[in-house]
Parts: C-alpha cells; sequence; structure tokens
C-alpha cells in the first residue's frame, strides 16, 4: 500500500513540474519556498543555523540571474510574519516580490524560517512530536533566533552590519532583540518596519479580540502550561484544492468569498486575484507555537509590549529605549490588526531616529497580498535602503 501511495505521489510530483496549472490550481501552489524561487529564475542557497538553545533555523539566501559573477552586495535580512514562513517576500513573484527586487539590484538577500515554520522544525535533541519543542514564544524568537542569524550572515558575508526587515511578527522578533540584547544595535545599519506589531491594544479584528478574551484571566497559559503547546498553525497542503473548490469559479474569486476573505485577511481581495490567493493557500500557514500566538494574545490584553507570563498578571515590558538604530515603518491606514493608534504608541516609546509612513487604505495581508504593495510601499523602502549604503 505505502508503495502505491509512493507512486501516486511521484506522478502528483511529476504534473506539478511538467504543467503551469493542476486542475485549475497552479502548479506554483504545490511548490517548496526554494522550487518557487527556482521556477522564477533565481537560484538560492539553504542555510541550517543552530541557535544557542539547540533549535536549527532556515535561510534562504537569494541570488539574481541578472548578478552572475558579481560580488554580492550589502546583506539584508527579513523576519517573516506569524503563522507564515519567508514565503512573505518572495510570493508575488519578480519584478513585484521585494526580496526578489532587491536581489536585482545585487544585495545579499536572506529570507528567514524562524523556529516553529515548516522548513526550520528540528532541534539538535528534541523531537519535534515533542511538546518542549513547541515551548517557545516570540520572546525566544528575538532573543534566539534572529541573533544567531544576524551572526551567520555578518559571517558569511564578511560585512560588518546588515539591513533588517521585519513584518508584523518580524517586527516583534527584532523589538525584541534590540531590547534584550542592546549589543546587537552595532551590528544593524537601518531597521525597516511593515506594520509592526509590538503595541496591540486598539486591535480591531473582532476574531482576534474574541479569542483573546479568556487570556484575560490566564486561562490559555494556564491550560497549556498543563497539557504542554503544540503547533497550532500547521501546513495544510490541501487548501488550494478547498479554495479553488470553494470559492473559485471560471477563475474568478466568488463575491461571498471575496468578501469574507477581505475581511477574515484584513486586505483588499478582487476577484481577480484568484491564482495569486491559490499560491499563497499554498504557502500559507506554515506552523507557529501556540504558545507565540498566546503571546501576542497577552499583549492585545494587557496594552503593552511585554514578556510572556503564565496565568493571571503581567509580564514585565521590554525597555524600547534600548533601540539605537535608525528605525522607517510603513503601516496600513485600515490595518484592523496593528491599528494606527497603536503603531502611534510604538512611535512615542521609541528614542531613535524615526519615520512612520502611513500607507492609505492597506489593511494587515495586503503588506504581501496586495498588488499595489510593490509601488506603495516596497519600491519607496528600497529607496529608503539605497541611501543607507
Amino acid at each position: 500500500m505505502m508503495i502505491v501511495k509512493l507512486v501516486y505521489f511521484s506522478l502528483f510530483l511529476s504534473l506539478v513540474e511538467c504543467r503551469d496549472t493542476i486542475f485549475g490550481i497552479p502548479a506554483d501552489a504545490f511548490k517548496t519556498i526554494p522550487e518557487l524561487i527556482g521556477s522564477f529564475g533565481y537560484s538560492n542557497e539553504i542555510h541550517h543555523i543552530q541557535t544557542d538553545d539547540g533549535y536549527i533555523i532556515t535561510a534562504f539566501r537569494i541570488s539574481s540571474p541578472n548578478n552572475v559573477g558579481k560580488a554580492k552586495g550589502q546583506p539584508v535580512l527579513f523576519s517573516h510574519s506569524m503563522t507564515s514562513s519567508s514565503a512573505d517576500y518572495i510570493i508575488q513573484g519578480p519584478g513585484k516580490a521585494i526580496g526578489l527586487l532587491l536581489a536585482d539590484r545585487n544585495y545579499d538577500v536572506w529570507i528567514m524560517n524562524y523556529r516553529g515554520t515548516r522548513y526550520s522544525q528540528n532541534h539538535t535533541s528534541i523531537p519535534v512530536s515533542d511538546s518542549k519543542f513547541w515551548n517557545f514564544s516570540t520572546q525566544e524568537i528575538g532573543c534566539h533566533d534572529l541573533p544567531n542569524s544576524i551572526d551567520h550572515v555578518l559571517k558569511i558575508s564578511g560585512y560588518a552590519k546588515l539591513i533588517h526587515l521585519g513584518y508584523s511578527q518580524g517586527t516583534i522578533a527584532f523589538y525584541t532583540m534590540m531590547s534584550e540584547k542592546p549589543q546587537y544595535n552595532s551590528k544593524v545599519k537601518l531597521h525597516i518596519s511593515f506594520s509592526p506589531a509590538p503595541f496591540l491594544c486598539h486591535i480591531k479584528h473582532a476574531f482576534i479580540k474574541l479569542l483573546a478574551m479568556p487570556e484575560k484571566l490566564g486561562l490559555f497559559s494556564s491550560l497549556l502550561e498543563r497539557i504542554g503547546h503544540f503547533n497550532l498553525t500547521p501546513q495544510m497542503p490541501f487548501l488550494p484544492v478547498v479554495f479553488r473548490v470553494l470559492c473559485v469559479v471560471d477563475n474568478k474569486i466568488t463575491p461571498m468569498c471575496t468578501e469574507f476573505l477581505s475581511v477574515a485577511l484584513n486586505a483588499n481581495i478582487r476577484s481577480d486575484m484568484a491564482s495569486e490567493l491559490m499560491i499563497i493557500a499554498g504557502v500559507f500557514p506554515a506552523g507557529a507555537s501556540s504558545k507565540s500566538i498566546l503571546h501576542v494574545l497577552q499583549n492585545t490584553n494587557n496594552c503593552g509590549f511585554r514578556k510572556y507570563v503564565v496565568g493571571f498578571g503581567l509580564g514585565e515590558s521590554y525597555n524600547l529605549k534600548n533601540v539605537k538604530v535608525p528605525i522607517y515603518t510603513y503601516y496600513g491606514t485600515t490595518d484592523n490588526l496593528v491599528s494606527p493608534e497603536d503603531v502611534l504608541d510604538l512611535e512615542r516609546a521609541l528614542n531613535t531616529s524615526k519615520v512612520f509612513i502611513p500607507v492609505p487604505n492597506f489593511g494587515h495581508v495586503d503588506f504581501i497580498s496586495n498588488p499595489d504593495a510593490t509601488e506603495q510601499i516596497y519600491l519607496p523602502a528600497i529607496k529608503v535602503i539605497d541611501s543607507y549604503v
């Protein structure tokens, strides 16, 4: 029986490699990130980085076909959003995605996959099936994954400093690192935030607000302390198929699904984005610890940027005065996960050179899904990066 399954799976993979679509679904929806990068005409190196607490995380280093034989330029490290992966920075494809645009300009592009994502589910001694593997929050990502990644990139590239860009959880990791390990200010030349999420007091997303309510009494954290943590958002390979069946007719997203997805994702979803969303469904979700998600819910409740705590009470506040690097921030005016009010709380908390730029009519997921993101966010951000090189 196992042999038969392997044969069918091999036939399916051969279909994916040879065709642009599989039963009306883009073949790219079934590819890994390295396969996607390759299908776009770019090459990539796969780097496995061991953190100082034993996790083995994966980075993809992208090279553009435009720069074959050239020495790589300034390194840029990308940190992804929660429940997602390095896909955040390449999913829109050539000429559009910021990771690929920077590679075209000969920047040394590193897109990270932090612990718990489908590409980073290994540890030197703890199996991924053990709840101990999943006993981490954004605290550990910021204090181990990001600084160890920076050290690796700088060692490989030979540069003394890099540029960091984070989206959503990626910004939490950055501000956690700088608060707890301020010595890394000397290793980062510039930080760019897309929809920064340290403060979430004014969150407007109804489902997230509802989900956070029991944790006001510490119910979830107390329960998970007893039963153990787990992967709350595992990869779902069948999701593109489900989306195709339920939401796509004549290669258009149905009005009902368009409306639902616009609200659920907090994004400007259009009916002609069927192919793009099927590809996104193929890479999202990519895995996240229940504790990481719970950490975010706690900060939604306590109106601060604090460390994780078990049970009722407040965790210790992170010291954002330790952040010394220049900050450029792009935030959506219609983002109902990271509201403009919370972004302004972050601006007030920072005591460094900072520029905060509102992006009209952009919601949270628009930062990676909206076709207008290239013109409105990525290209302006690249100009900022150019000015620091």
